[in-house]
């Protein structure tokens, strides 16, 4: 693991259609600078740690807590990012005296989140703000974009906002990420979150065939903190209420015996292996009365399904001696090849 992520609060000045987490201006709680230092201290001793995210809700409406986090981060070598919607970009000074706080903290990288959704509350004059602020002061910027049935934004919108071309960042070297100093990606929105059950799936049927039937690599491959200390799995797209994905509470010392435990659950080790799909088939084989969705557009939808069935919840506790045996040997299988791909990677950092 060489990632910690801080989901610092569910609080957000706006409400995007399509939040899994829920987020909203009347969610409350936060982590604390201090809680973030005792964790990125914990993280260190037990991994390699090399990145620190900053995301929620709105990460900047606690900005004071995570300047703090940022500057014990700096302290300590570390990278950090903020992913953030803009919304104190609502001028050029308001957006330079934010970054400068930021920049003189140790803060790396901002993420800005932009897409129709997002702008339909942000003005796109915030991003723009955003963008020249960050590259005035040499700050990386990375718009991070999605897209639906009849977006009405996408890649030329933000380069005509500035006059400028960007680059997608898949495929580019960390040389040219920091040669180009902003980048870009888009991805397909998931339909879930609090304006799913007005979605027309049959709309999203251009973005089938999608990959949906693979393992997921993202389980216990970060170390993911929520805003009310909790531990989740992975950093995926989850319904804030779904138990699964809120693990244990971290206390200041129980960090290693947490991620032990988690390390062992079976179904997180079923979800990293044989993944969500193979999960749903085989629960639809122990109970046919079960209801899923013929088609999927991304992993953490499956996830959402079957883990916020009640039905699902109580096939999955009946049969799960059978499920972890199916999974047992195949675990160990993992493990060897995980630890291949490990020794291979240390050998070639030590040639380097």
């Amino acid at each position: 693991m060489k990632t910690l992520i801080f989901s610092v609060t569910e609080k957000c000045n706006i409400e995007c259609k399509f939040c899994a987490l829920g987020c909203s201006p009347k969610a409350e709680g936060y982590l604390s600078g201090d809680n973030m230092k005792k964790n990125i201290k914990s993280s260190l001793r037990l991994f390699d740690i090399r990145n620190v995210v900053f995301t929620g809700g709105e990460p900047l409406l606690y900005k004071n807590h995570v300047e703090e986090a940022i500057s014990f981060a700096k302290l300590k070598g570390l990278k950090t990012r903020i992913v953030t919607n803009g919304f104190w970009a609502s001028t050029p000074e308001k957006a330079e005296s934010v970054l400068l706080d930021l920049i003189k903290n140790g803060l790396s990288e901002i993420n800005v989140s932009v897409d129709d959704f997002h702008q339909e509350h942000i003005p796109l004059s915030n991003v723009k703000n955003a963008i020249e602020a960050s590259l005035k002061f040499g700050l990386l910027i990375h718009l991070a974009h999605k897209t639906y049935p009849g977006s009405q934004s996408g890649k030329a919108t933000y380069e005509n906002l500035i006059n400028k071309e960007i680059k997608n960042i898949e495929g580019l070297s960390n040389e040219e990420i920091i040669s180009e100093g902003i980048t870009f990606s888009s991805g397909i929105t998931v339909p879930i979150g609090r304006y799913a059950d007005q979605v027309v799936l049959d709309d999203w049927k251009i973005y089938l065939p999608v990959n949906y039937e693979a393992n997921c690599e993202a389980l216990l491959d970060s170390i993911n903190i929520n805003a009310d200390g909790t531990l989740s799995p992975c950093c995926g797209l989850f319904d804030k209420s779904t138990a699964m994905f809120r693990y244990s509470k971290i206390d200041d010392e129980n960090l290693e015996m947490i991620l032990n435990s988690a390390s062992k659950n079976v179904i997180y080790n079923w979800l990293a292996i044989k993944g969500p799909y193979q999960l749903r088939n085989l629960l639809l084989e122990l109970n046919p009365e079960l209801e899923f969705s013929k088609e999927y557009y991304q992993n953490c939808q499956i996830c959402n399904e079957i883990f916020n069935d009640e039905k699902s919840i109580k096939t999955l506790i009946k049969y799960l001696d059978k499920i972890s045996s199916y999974i047992s040997l195949e675990k160990e299988s993992f493990e060897l090849k995980r630890r291949y791909v490990i020794n291979k990677n240390l050998e070639q950092a030590n040639l380097v």
